[in-house]
This record gives C-alpha cells, structure tokens and sequence, in this order.
C-alpha cells in the first residue's frame, strides 16, 4: 500500500459476489483507495474491527446475514459504529431505503453502478467522514481546552480566594502590630535607607516630644549635630543587615536637653528580600544612669568608711564585702564572696549568733558586741549592727551587716573595770577586815576554851567545834567571794539569771555593809534572764549599793524599782 492510497482512505467491500467485488475493487483501487474485502456478514464485522476502515461498501441482498442485519451490529458496536455506510442494492423500494437510513447508513447505491457516481459518492462521504473526524478532534481539543481552562479558573478562583484572604490575614497583622507599636511604653521607629523617618509612635512622641505629623518624611530630628557621624554609622551597620542591641547613646529632646538612651535596631526587607529600612526601639535609661552613678558614688563611700560592711544571704553566704571589711578581717572581696560567713566566727560567739539570728529575724534588726577571727586567726571585738534586708514582694532577702572594730576600746573598758574593781575591794576592805575579825574571834576563843578545860563534856566540845567549823566556812565563803569578784572574766557574755546575781550581792552587802545599814530585796518570782557579761553586772550592781551606803552614813532607807525589758 503507498501513501497516497492510505491518504485516500480505506475501503472494506462486503458482498457474496466475487464479480461485484472485482468491478469495484478494481476501479476504487485505480482511483488511488486502498481496499479490503468481505464477503459474509462475519467476515465484515472482523475486518471492521481489525482494521477500522475509512468507509464501509455494504451490499443487502446477502445469505444467512443480510446487510440490514450486518448494519446493525456494525452500528451497536463500540469500535465499528462511527465507520460511515453505504448500501449497494438492486432494490428501489422507498421502504428499502428508508429501513437502511433508519439502521444507520449513509448513503445508497442502486445497481447496476455507475462509476463516476460510485466514486463521487465514495469521496464526499470520505471528505464528510475526514471533516467529521477533524470536527470531533477539534471538539476533544476544545472540550480539553475548556476542561484545562476551567482547571485554570477554578486555580485563579483558589488562589485569588487565598490571596484575598492572605490580604485580609495581612490588613488585620498589619493593623495589630501597628496597635502594638502605638500602645508599646517604649519609643519604636522606622527610617529608610537615606535616614528619613517612616513610622514614629506615641511613646517616640512623649519621650522626645515632637508629633508624628512633624517627623514623617524629614530626617531623624533627635540627632545633635555632633553625633551626626555615629548616627550614620549606626544607620550603615542596621543597611548591611546587623542587628544592633542596647547600643547605649546620647540623644536630644524637642527642648534642646540631652537624654540618655539605649537602641536596639533590626533590618527591615522588601519583598525581594532587599534591606528598605531599619526599625529602632529606644528606650530612656536617663534615671537608670543616675541611678547608676548614684550607687558607684555610695559604693566609693562605703568603701571610705572605716567600719567593715557586708551582705550575707539566708544561707549565710557573703554577698557584698567592702574595703573596710578587707582592711578588718584580712580577706580581699574576690577570695571572700561566696564563702559562709562562719569562717568570721570564733566559738564563743555560737550562742549569741544564734539569739541574734532569731532577733534579726523577728524584729529586723540586732546590735551586740562581737568577738571574731580575722584571716590570720587573730581575734577582734567588733560592735556588730545588724539590719533585714527584705525583697520588692517584703519576704527576707538578705542581712546588712556593719561591724566596727573595738578591740582597743575592749581593752580599755577591761582595764577600766580591773580599776573599779580595786576601788570597791578598798571601799569593802574594812567590812571585810570586821567580818574577818568578828568571825576569828569565836574560833580563837572556841580553842582556847578547849586547851584551858581538857575536862569538857563531849557535847561542849561537839558544839564548840561546830562553831569553829561555821565561822572557819563563813570566812572561806567570804574570801571566796571577794576574790571571785576580784578576778572577774570580763567580756564572756552568757545567758545570766539576775535573780542569783542580786542575791549574791545581798550577801556580800549583808556580810561588809556596816550593820546600821538595813539591806532588803524585792525581786519578782519572774524576773527575766539577760545576756550579757555576768561580771560587768555584778560590779554595776555592788556600785550602785555601795552609792547607797555613802549617801546614808547615819542609816536610813533608800527604795526605787524600775522594770523594763529590752530586747
């Protein structure tokens, strides 16, 4: 088969007539169509499938099967039923041909055929068939085109949709963070690449005090002519793309006073993701920095101070350790901070850390005398003042310690009490002389009684030695007593009954006082302990009885009573 009878188009011929064939083959092949043969009905159904023709010439008058028949199946079949037919018949009845049309043909052709009119009739409906394929490959096209254009809407419908809804979601982002940037206590501001100002909020005009109205579109007015270059270099580092935080700089206000401030700058960028501008957030540290300056000048101060300053926490941790504090105890503040404050604490000072402890923490605040080691191991007294430091929510936070060094006024104050106490043991000498002599007296009589008398009754004696043992006690007691006195500890503080105390010193008064002195006592039964130094009581007590004596050398009767408790 060449191309120009595949281009003229395929032709199956049924008929049972090998003669009608070959008249037809012959000219329809010489007429440049390529041609294919049946001749039962089977036979053209098979073929029609297999090779789907371009027209099919069917002849009606056939056996078994006739044209009318094989027409219809070609018709109910999915692949043959759009292949065009055409009837050859010697029939000229009108029913005929209409029953023919009504099964699906196209055309007739009534025999004995004509040549010419065979192939007229063979090309127009081959034309018809060759449009009505380009037709329906035109319509598929168009019935794709219109099927992918409406994809394509129902995309733009989709996307137009989401975009609408994206410019919605971006209209209320934008007006919420503008909302944001107004409402914000911190000043907020956008310049473009030139300097010049885009967006200036409501904090920007109370902390600087120009309106919005005049900074848009015009240079950054809060620049002082002297920072113009630091300005620009701010501005060119924000341009390539560094965010800058809590730069610390000086700016003007609309009044001509300088402010100090801290910026903190971030890149802004187009939809090319090129850098458009920059936005800056200022915020005033102006008291911060005052604040600031006035903490450095009370830390110089603290450390001018003589007296040894420190901060411990609740965990008994140094916090704060000043330059008098280094020059008291040894430690510089680097090796000290951290470290527990017993490392201050010498054991003898247990007991009163702890009562003072439960002072601090009850009352706020505790002052006492101290005895404590200093870096070396030597021992110091400090006078200690202690204060409660508590947090913004008034829960504890901390304790203030201030500590002067007293050592040598410790000493002093000792020395003073040895004196006072010499002065008193001068004062009591002849009372005490007295008590002596009244009490050497019965003891010396008492034997002398026995060396005179061998002859004494057992009872005599019995009594006799009883009174020596008394007075020899009293006067043991007596001298006890005053060197006890005279020996005192200075500087033990302890937990001290004053009860016993005042009873010790009615003896001692009842024992040297002269007897015309009336001595009496009037003690509460719940009279509170103190803490303090026993032997310093004792000497003011014995004082003040020893004032009362002088001022009553005839006798007489002093009274006065005063309580107050004092934490």
């Amino acid at each position: 088969m060449s191309t120009d009878t595949a281009e003229q188009g395929v032709i199956l011929i049924v008929d049972d007539k090998p003669a009608n064939l070959s008249v037809l083959f012959e000219f329809l092949a010489d007429a440049g169509f390529q041609i294919l043969v049946a001749e039962d009905s089977d036979g053209a159904i098979e073929t029609a499938k297999y090779a789907a023709p371009d027209l099919i010439l069917l002849d009606i008058l056939m056996p078994e099967i006739d044209g009318f028949e094989t027409c219809r199946r070609l018709k109910q079949d999915g692949q043959t039923k759009e292949i065009p037919v055409i009837f050859l018949t010697a029939l000229n009845e009108t029913v005929d041909k209409v029953r023919g049309l009504e099964l699906g043909a196209v055309d007739y052709l009534t025999k004995p055929l004509q040549e010419e009119e065979v192939l007229a009739r063979v090309r127009i409906h081959l034309s018809i068939r060759k449009l009505t394929r380009q037709l329906q490959s035109q319509n598929l096209q168009l019935e794709q085109e219109i099927a992918e254009r409406k994809q394509i809407e129902a995309r733009l419908q989709h996307q137009t949709t989401e975009l609408i809804q994206r410019e919605e979601a971006l209209r209320e982002t934008s007006q919420k963070l503008q909302a944001i940037v107004q409402s914000a206590p911190l000043a907020i501001l956008v310049l473009d690449p030139q300097g010049y100002v885009k967006m200036w909020n409501r904090a920007a005009e109370k902390t600087f005090g120009w309106h919005e109205s005049e900074v848009l579109g015009c240079p950054l007015p809060i620049v002082q002519k002297n920072k113009q270059e630091e300005f620009h270099s701010l501005l060119q580092q924000g341009l390539q793309g560094q965010s800058l935080t809590q730069v610390e700089v000086r700016r003007q206000k609309r009044d001509g006073t300088d402010i100090d401030i801290s910026i903190s700058t971030a890149p802004l960028q187009d939809t090319d993701g090129q850098i458009s501008g920059i936005m800056a957030v200022l915020m005033d540290i102006t008291e911060r920095r005052q604040t600031e300056q006035k903490i450095h000048e009370q830390a110089a101060l603290l450390d001018i101070t003589t007296d040894a300053i420190f901060v411990r926490n609740l965990d008994n941790q140094i916090s704060f350790w000043n330059k008098g504090a280094e020059r008291l105890y040894g430690w510089l503040a680097e090796e000290i901070l951290g470290k527990s404050a017993n490392c201050l604490s010498s054991n003898k000072d247990i007991s009163q850390l702890a009562e003072a402890q439960k002072v601090v923490a009850r009352q706020g605040e505790w002052q006492g005398r101290l005895w404590q080691l200093t870096k070396n191991g030597s021992k110091v007294v400090v006078e200690s003042r202690w204060t409660l430091v508590k947090d913004e929510n008034d829960h504890p936070k901390s304790i203030l310690v201030v500590n002067t060094d007293v050592t040598e006024k410790q000493q002093l104050e000792a020395q003073f009490l040895r004196t006072q106490r010499i002065q008193s043991i001068g004062t009591l000498a002849g009372g005490i002389a007295h008590d002596l002599n009244n009490l050497l007296t019965p003891i010396l009589a008492s034997v002398q009684l026995m060396q005179m008398q061998n002859g004494l009754q057992d009872e005599k004696k019995e009594l006799l030695l009883k009174t020596i043992e008394q007075n020899t006690k009293r006067g043991a007691a007596l001298i006890k007593q005053v060197l006890s006195f005279a020996r005192g500890m200075e500087g033990q503080r302890t937990v001290v009954q004053v009860k016993h105390l005042i009873t010790e010193i009615k003896q001692t008064a009842l024992e040297t006082f002269p007897k015309t002195i009336d001595i009496q006592t009037n003690v509460i039964s719940d009279l509170w302990t103190v803490f303090g130094d026993a032997t310093q009581l004792h000497q003011v007590l014995l004082n003040l009885c020893i004032n009362a004596s002088d001022a009553m050398p005839r006798g007489g009767l002093s009274t006065g009573q005063k309580l107050a408790k004092i934490e």
